[in-house]
């Protein structure tokens, strides 16, 4: 069951480069991953001075109704630059922003 993403109610991607790989793509074929249930919520966090992360909603209507940007500020740098894109993980908002979420998935489960 959990092999075939039924289950799965979080995807949560930082820095996503998506972008890069459908840019010049029709509109309308630029089609996100299909939930498999109603809990799925796709995160997408982004810094916008990440040159290889974007917000994801804006590549096409089915992406803004499938993904949730969250634009942050990953580091201490400031500028376009691929130091950003290294400190998601080390960012104390990201890793909160990302405990709030296992934290609302354990109760989810458990009730």
């Amino acid at each position: 069951m959990f092999c075939r993403g039924k289950r799965v109610a979080r995807l949560i991607t930082t820095g996503c480069n998506i972008p890069l790989f459908v840019a010049g793509r029709d509109e309308e074929k630029i089609k996100p991953i299909k939930p498999l249930n109603d809990a799925f919520k796709w995160l997408n966090y982004y810094d916008k001075d990440d040159v290889l992360g974007w917000p994801l909603s804006q590549l096409s209507p089915a992406y803004a109704e499938a993904v949730v940007d969250k634009q942050m500020n990953a580091g201490f740098f400031a500028g376009l630059t691929p130091l950003s894109h290294v400190h998601y993980w080390r960012d104390r908002t990201f890793l909160k922003a990302l405990g709030n979420e296992l934290r609302k998935l354990s109760n989810l489960s458990m009730s």
